[in-house]
């Protein structure tokens, strides 16, 4: 499974990657995003609201003090004393541009924008292009995103079509993979061969493929995937 931080260390969501698509699992599959990859030590990606994927399994720990997410698995997290945004996931060092904030290095991998439109341009070797007209992302490296004339959602990532069902509008397939929903909460169920499954009180994710999901009984955070 795939964890979503924020730039500040908390967790956006919970997900699964798909060929280069991101769908989350905790909000039943209604966030779903593109990661720019970067497979960079414990990094996955990143995206361009400046947040980190990371490829998670194992427990997850919290400072004392602050309640910031520490640790996850073997990935230790820490965080700048000043601004508290995350300055280092496992072995990769991130800094900021002290001008504009944005995220301006990852380990090695530099991180640049377009002068004029602000728009992420590079990651690392990766250019990414946007299409002249509507300002849509339109290339991650080679990989060609193409998008529905009429309603504007994304239609294929590289080799994979997206559908969506006529009636309510939710991603239905990815490539080769379904995705099914519970009939009567709307939540999502199952991606390709993975079942998911829902606590009957919280109501929170409890269970992916074969990956378990638990909580702290006492702040309902995380603890555990897998």
């Amino acid at each position: 499974m795939i964890i979503c931080l924020g730039s500040d260390g908390n967790i956006k969501s919970i997900g699964t990657e798909h060929n280069g698509i991101y769908v989350s699992l905790s909000d039943c599959g209604s966030v779903v995003n593109v990661i720019i990859p970067i497979n960079y030590y414990e990094i996955k990606g990143i995206d361009f609201e400046g947040n980190y994927y990371i490829e998670a399994n194992g427990y997850l720990e919290y400072d004392n003090y602050s309640g910031r997410l520490q640790k996850i698995g073997y990935t230790w997290l820490s965080y700048d004393n000043y601004s508290k945004r995350l300055e280092k996931i496992g072995n990769a060092w991130i800094s900021y541009n002290n001008y504009s904030g944005k995220l301006e290095k990852i380990g090695d991998l530099w991180i640049s924008y377009n002068n004029y439109s602000g728009k992420l341009e590079k990651v690392g070797d990766t250019w990414l292009g946007y299409d002249n007209y509507s300002g849509r992302l339109q290339k991650i490296g080679y990989m060609w995103l193409e998008y529905d004339n009429y309603s504007g959602k994304l239609r294929k990532v590289g080799d994979n079509w997206l559908e969506y069902d006529n009636y309510s509008g939710k991603l239905r397939k990815i490539g080769y993979a379904w995705l099914e929903y519970d009939n009567y909460s709307g939540k999502l169920r199952k991606i390709g061969d993975n079942w998911i499954e829902y606590d009957n009180y919280s109501g929170r994710l409890f269970k992916f493929g074969y990956q378990y999901i638990e909580y702290d009984n006492y702040s309902g955070k995380l603890r555990k995937i897998g």
